[in-house]
């Protein structure tokens, strides 16, 4: 039985560690400067930025048989990483004095190449107690919470009981907030009825407020959020999670996520998490029910790539003809702009069993192999 985890070998791990202190270590601080101080935005110029990190990976010298994979990741990493740089630097709260190097040398990575959002949260400098609450709460720090509480001013004290209850704030990313907001002032937590407009409790009303939280979390792709609650259930209660998820990770509502790399990536987690956390028959009944979004989401994701081969190998006697020909037509419509996808996506065809490979017809075929004319000289040495 084939799991997906997100194991990394030493080779992959030497890679993400060479691509990150590439930023980490100051070498295009000037150039991330000069970005800033010109347009206060740094993605608008991702890929001048990436460019630059690419020619200075070249004069490493590295050797042929990885410099394709090191460039990839390269491709991967920054554009992730000035993405969230991005965000941090337009955001009012955060203190960094127009010092790009500031922000950099604070920024915590894990080992995959992502950035990692709690210690990076706790490493910097934020000027408003209030967000720092606000956030807090988003990543469910227990231990940390009841102190920025109290470092709020009382004209600033977040969403009181009572505006809760009010239109204004009538919205699932606050049911945390509001959660939290009950356990520091020691309140009892109610969600009214008119406050799940999607019906997200019709069917666990009578649980606890742990489940309904959990359900809330993964509503609205909250990795951190949805960990804690998920340890504050019960076996009962984690069975009831697991049937809610399949039911949650419906394949068209699925596809509504594009390429919001965020949730993706934050949908991808909760998915791996919770197969750690259940037996293997509980671990069938979820890929059985997910396979086709599991694949959806892991081929979004970056990081995911090298668990998307065994894991369709394993279990795509799980998919019938009309799944697979939706899934590869979904997978069709991410594909031509990058290279390996296309690869990958050809190398899942050859997988596949003759009954499920001639659905594809020609033009997808044609699509699959070469992506767009830019690429086809390039794939057909692969190919071929």
């Amino acid at each position: 039985m084939y799991i997906p985890r997100k194991d990394i070998s030493l080779r992959r791990l030497s890679t993400v560690s060479l691509v990150t202190n590439l930023w980490s270590s100051g070498y295009l601080k000037d150039d991330l400067q000069i970005v800033f101080d010109k347009k206060k935005t740094l993605y608008k110029d991702r890929v001048s930025l990436t460019k630059k990190a690419k020619d200075i990976i070249q004069l490493y010298n590295l050797p042929s048989l990885i410099i394709g994979e090191v460039i990839e990741f390269v491709e991967w990493i920054s554009s992730d990483f000035i993405l969230y740089l991005d965000s941090l630097i337009n955001n009012e709260f955060f203190l960094h004095n127009g010092d790009i190097g500031c922000i950099v040398k604070n920024i915590k990575w894990d080992m995959h190449g992502g950035i990692d959002e709690v210690e990076t949260f706790k490493n910097m400098k934020y000027t408003n107690n209030h967000y720092n609450y606000i956030i807090s709460t988003f990543f469910c720090l227990e231990d940390d919470i009841p102190a920025m509480w109290a470092r709020c001013s009382p004209i600033y004290k977040p969403f009181s009981l009572k505006s809760m209850y009010s239109e204004e704030f009538c919205s699932y990313a606050t049911f945390i907030i509001y959660y939290w907001t009950c356990k520091v002032k020691n309140r009892t937590f109610r969600i009214h009825i008119l406050e799940d407009p999607m019906g997200l409790f019709n069917d666990i009303r009578d649980c606890s407020t742990e489940l309904k939280m959990l359900v809330v979390s993964l509503h609205i792709y909250n990795i951190h959020a949805f960990k804690y609650f998920w340890r504050q259930l019960d076996e009962k209660e984690r069975v009831i999670a697991i049937e809610v998820l399949c039911l949650i990770y419906d394949l068209d509502d699925l596809y509504v996520l594009n390429d919001i790399y965020d949730m993706l990536k934050n949908s991808v987690g909760i998915i791996l998490f919770v197969l750690a956390q259940i037996n293997e028959q509980q671990q069938l009944m979820v890929i059985e029910k997910c396979l086709p979004q599991m694949i959806v989401h892991f081929w979004q994701c970056w990081q995911m790539h090298h668990v998307i081969l065994p894991l369709f190998e394993t279990y795509i006697s799980f998919l019938d003809a009309s799944s697979y020909k939706k899934l590869f037509r979904r997978l069709l419509m991410q594909n031509g702009d990058y290279c390996p996808k296309e690869k990958l996506l050809y190398r899942m065809w050859m997988l596949s069993p003759p009954h499920l490979q001639c659905l594809i017809d020609d033009t997808e075929k044609r699509l699959m192999f070469f992506g767009n004319v830019e690429n086809e000289k390039e794939n057909r040495l692969f190919y071929d």
